[in-house]
């Protein structure tokens, strides 16, 4: 998410060994497709949509829609700052639906942003979502990424033993080879409610990647 000189529309095709949000598997563990579209518009105005699979509750899979659209400005210091919204739908069971305004900064091999929602997988809870993003380059065609972020929940009062925060973290590598993007990754997400996902969930996964880019 940079700014253009010029318009463009963008897509992709991912495969994935496991389907992962904010840490927490989407999928049951079990491997996943992605189709994505993007547009960067020669202002800063960008938006873009995806759809995948997921499966919420156990052998009940569905697809997931999710849109955004959003601005990208120059700042001080040759940063970035953006702001935007995201929405997201959940085919055959609309309960899970949720949107989430953001706002952030872009460094050049970086980025923060900060997310909220007011009705966060549908849960009638509102929550905060912050994220830093990074990657190192290692060579040509190589490179290492790493995510870290915390889901905090705003209700005055929680049931007895549910936690307001949850932390996920993430740390891999990335390999382009032509147009392919492949990545490997170890994902971990700290104990707490999970909100939408409710079968057990392991709390660390190596997942692998497959990204075509046209």
């Amino acid at each position: 998410m940079t700014t253009a000189a010029s318009a463009q529309l963008s897509g992709s095709i991912a495969v994935q060994s496991d389907y992962r949000f904010r840490g927490v598997s989407l999928s049951d563990g079990k491997p996943d497709a992605r189709a994505s579209i993007g547009y960067d518009g020669a202002s800063g105005v960008y938006g873009g949509a995806s759809l995948t699979t997921v499966e919420l509750e156990p052998i009940q899979r569905r697809a997931q829609w999710l849109a955004y659209v959003g601005i990208v400005r120059p700042g001080l210091f040759g940063l970035n700052w953006e702001v935007g919204v995201t929405t997201t739908h959940f085919d055959g069971d609309s309960r899970y639906d949720y949107s989430e305004l953001f706002g952030g900064v872009i460094g050049e091999r970086w980025s923060v942003r900060l997310y909220a929602s007011p009705n966060y997988f549908g849960m009638r809870e509102r929550s905060t979502y912050a994220e830093f993003n990074g990657s190192v380059p290692l060579a040509e065609s190589t490179r290492a990424f790493g995510h870290a972020g915390v889901l905090t929940r705003w209700e005055h009062a929680l049931p007895a033993g549910a936690q307001r925060t949850r932390w996920d973290a993430s740390v891999g590598l990335g390999i382009a080879v032509r147009a392919v993007d492949l990545q490997l990754a170890w994902h971990a997400v700290g104990r707490g409610d999970l909100y939408a996902a409710p079968y057990e969930q392991d709390h660390g996964r190596w997942v692998l990647s497959a990204i075509y880019a046209f």
